[in-house]
């Protein structure tokens, strides 16, 4: 199938803090490839989006226990002879790689932020209506007009905790993406329902659907089953509505 979009759709909630934390890690660094004041500001945003949905989990820890787990499944494909060991091997040795760079690692992601007073300041306005402006924060415009290597030396100093945790999550996404296999698929007028067994923790589902005729998933899906409507949209002010032909797809089902 060819000029497909691709969809995903996280199972766990882990997951979707994974893919979230991905988005805006990428969305930060693309900001920063100008140093524009508007781009400037873009990164501010990510960095706060970033900063919020990490502040009151303790990333590393939760990292160690999840890699510890997916090591536990590697291990227990070490006796099925159709698996390339030599590959297993290195995936493995790289897992427990990062275990011990995460112990390395002390304290809060955000530790260096706590008692920095233009990240809090320009936090604290981000949520007001109207959002951060810089005739409210007088120190923010001395700040953004200062050279770009002043400006992004400070961004880097603000990332960089963020930026090693996410060498570990974009690990296990890499693997989890690899780990499941890609079906073709129809869905009878518009709709498509699978069952999941109940005894396997599915993380992820990955959709590829050709992206010329204007139709998308609506997925739902629980632990037993997953269901897939496939609604038309061509005009973004209306209202999409289920489509009443057969839609070809492509469906990986990630279980690592």
């Amino acid at each position: 199938m060819n000029n497909n979009l691709l969809y995903e759709h996280p199972l766990t909630e882990k997951m979707r803090l994974f893919l979230r934390f991905e988005q805006l890690i990428n969305n930060f660094h693309t900001a920063c490839r100008d140093s524009t004041n508007w781009h400037t500001q873009c990164a501010i945003h990510g960095l706060i989006d970033l900063h919020e949905i990490t502040s009151r989990l303790d990333m590393r820890a939760d990292l160690v226990r999840e890699i510890e787990r997916i090591i536990g499944s590697l291990e227990k494909l070490e006796k099925i002879e159709k698996v390339n060991q030599d590959r297993l091997s290195t995936v493995v040795h790289k897992l427990q790689s990062e275990i011990v760079h995460l112990l390395d690692g002390r304290g809060p992601l955000d530790s260096h932020l706590k008692s920095h007073e233009l990240f809090n300041a320009l936090k604290q306005q981000r949520h007001k209506q109207g959002g951060m402006n810089l005739f409210d924060l007088p120190q923010f415009t001395h700040w953004i007009n200062q050279p770009a290597d002043t400006k992004m030396a400070m961004l880097r100093s603000w990332i960089s905790p963020y930026d090693e945790i996410y060498r570990t999550i974009n690990l296990i996404l890499n693997l989890t993406r690899e780990s499941g296999k890609k079906s073709d698929l129809t869905a009878k007028q518009g709709y498509y329902e699978q069952s999941l067994d109940h005894g396997i923790t599915h993380q992820l589902l990955r959709l590829w659907v050709p992206g010329v005729n204007h139709n998308y998933p609506a997925i739902s899906s629980g632990k037993h089953r997953l269901s897939i409507r496939f609604m038309h949209l061509d005009n973004m002010a209306d209202r999409a509505k289920q489509i009443s032909e057969d839609q070809d797809f492509q469906l990986m089902v990630c279980i690592l």
